[in-house]
């Protein structure tokens, strides 16, 4: 783990992410450690232990050791994943269920009490649960263990929490903002959940907020889990869309000239404060956009913000769809399809993500037709969706993060000025 290759500095960007998170969701007088060894001296009383897969250098998932919960949590994790993912999957759980699994996976998340603290009596303050299981624990009325998966390097990432019961149950999932990025997202979920929960929709679905709190500084926001256990059903690019149009028409859809729409203003501020190079193109294109096409009218409406295959499940009379902590109004209807069609050609398709977004804008008339856009309504739309995505890296600081598309000079900003140098 010493070299300087890409696949090194995953494996230690992942592990050390594992340390990172373990320390603050099991705090002092908790103690723990990582790896194949034994405990240290002084470690206490052994509390809980994660099996790390498929070990602790470029560690995937963690999961409860061997046993029901452990055999759930691998099973969730993979839902709708290929077919060779979902073989594997299976295979695990069997081998976690039975038992066998536990020996072949040396390294561990072990968590040890140092202090053999008193139990905190019923009446006191949820706050003061010493671990994050014991929090959950209370918050849920049941005993819980969790799992966690361990994704790639963004700004975003934040522990998501699979939240089991001691049988193996799913009984909720809890999201976790840890640092100022997460924990205002965790608060943006929260509200577009309870806008949602005011608002159906005749077939898109959403979770059920079960709780939201703070403990040890960190925000909380758990969720009643889905049913994506029920029976699934292909997700046709009709369906799909109709279901954006749900979501668009969620707050109401309003017809207004580009630049005379509060979503143009918004946009072209926060494009203009970033203070860099990809700032200052972003906003450069947004310029010759309204100074060519700045009295076209288009459709505002809402978003989810990252509608992605990964975020949803397709049921036979339902969409279930989740992860709604970037859902904003009055923005262009159809940016919802133009980021599926990009994001599933660069994460499932293997496509450069350069060529994935000059596709994105050159099909955009036929992406967003069947929701109601003309050609040169769809290709302004998918211009200003790319606008806003570059926003959005940028204001993350994706690149600093080490985000596979955080450097925008190599995909996102030549695509966006070379198109808007074409709008007539």
């Amino acid at each position: 783990m010493g070299t300087s290759d890409g696949t090194a500095s995953a494996v230690s960007g992942r592990a050390r992410y594992v340390a990172e998170i373990a320390a603050l969701l099991w705090p002092p007088p908790r103690h723990v450690t990582t790896g194949s060894g034994g405990p240290p001296a002084g470690a206490g009383r052994p509390v809980r232990e994660y099996l790390l897969v498929p070990h602790a250098r470029e560690p995937r998932l963690m999961l409860p050791a061997p046993g029901r919960p452990g055999a759930a949590a691998v099973l969730g994790f993979n839902k709708d994943r290929s077919r060779k993912a979902g073989l594997l999957s299976h295979a695990l759980a069997i081998g976690l269920r039975s038992g066998v699994g536990g020996p072949l996976l040396r390294d561990r998340v072990r968590v040890y009490d140092t202090g053999a603290p008193a139990s905190t009596p019923a009446d006191e303050a949820i706050a003061d649960a010493p671990d994050i299981e014991g929090y959950l624990g209370r918050v849920l009325g049941a005993e819980v263990m969790i799992g966690l998966h361990i994704g790639p390097d963004r700004a975003n990432r934040k522990p998501v929490a699979q939240v089991l019961d001691r049988a193996g149950r799913t009984i909720g999932y809890a999201k976790i903002g840890v640092n100022e990025l997460t924990r205002e997202l965790v608060r943006a979920e929260r509200t577009a959940l309870e806008k949602l929960a005011k608002h159906p929709m005749p077939t898109v679905r959403v979770p059920s907020i079960a709780h939201t709190g703070q403990w040890n500084g960190l925000e909380i926001l758990v969720l009643d889990p889905l049913p994506v256990w029920s029976r699934h059903s292909a997700l046709s690019h009709d369906r799909m869309t109709a279901a954006v149009a749900e979501v668009a028409e969620v707050d109401g859809v309003e017809r207004l000239a580009l630049t005379a729409a509060p979503y143009w203003d918004s946009l072209r501020s926060r494009a203009a404060a970033l203070d860099s190079d990809a700032g200052r193109e972003i906003t450069a294109a947004l310029d010759r956009v309204a100074e060519r096409a700045g009295d076209r009218v288009l459709s505002f409406g809402a978003w989810h913000g990252d509608w992605t295959a990964w975020n949803m499940a397709a049921l036979p009379d339902q969409m279930l769809v989740w992860d709604w902590e970037r859902f904003g109004t009055g923005v262009p209807v159809g940016f919802d399809a133009v980021h599926y069609v990009t994001q599933d050609a660069i994460t499932e398709g293997g496509v450069d993500p350069r060529q994935a977004a000059d596709e994105g804008m050159a099909g955009a008339p036929k992406t967003l037709a069947p929701l109601g856009l003309t050609p040169d309504e769809a290709t302004l739309a998918a211009l200003l969706y790319f606008a806003e995505l570059g926003t959005r890296y940028l204001t993350d600081r994706q690149d600093e993060a080490g985000a596979k598309l955080g450097r925008l000079g190599a995909w996102l900003l030549p695509v966006l000025t070379s198109w808007s140098d074409r709008v007539s």
